[in-house]
């Protein structure tokens, strides 16, 4: 059984912070680090938080190809990239 690599966790600062926080932690999953303050800048996080294209923009600030799709939870375990690429 291969053994998969411990995804990071970090605490969000406030309510409106989890987009940021979430691309923090997969950031840091694939062994790059950056501060939660960052990310808010370049996900253009406002009082009631950020949208996807926000959180878009800024994994592609921090070098992360993004693409959009709309699919339901089965469906993402039924196609969607789920754990492979994963080694």
């Amino acid at each position: 059984m291969k053994h998969l690599k411990r995804f990071p966790h970090y605490k969000q600062h406030g309510a409106s912070d989890c987009g940021p926080t979430s691309l923090r932690m997969i950031a840091r999953f694939y062994g790059r680090d950056y501060s939660t303050e960052m990310l808010r800048r370049y996900c253009h996080i406002s009082r009631r938080g950020v949208n996807m294209l926000g959180i878009s923009e800024g994994a592609q600030h921090i070098g992360f190809d993004t693409v959009g799709v709309r699919m339901t939870f089965e469906q993402l375990v039924e196609d969607g990239v789920g754990a492979k690429g994963m080694d």
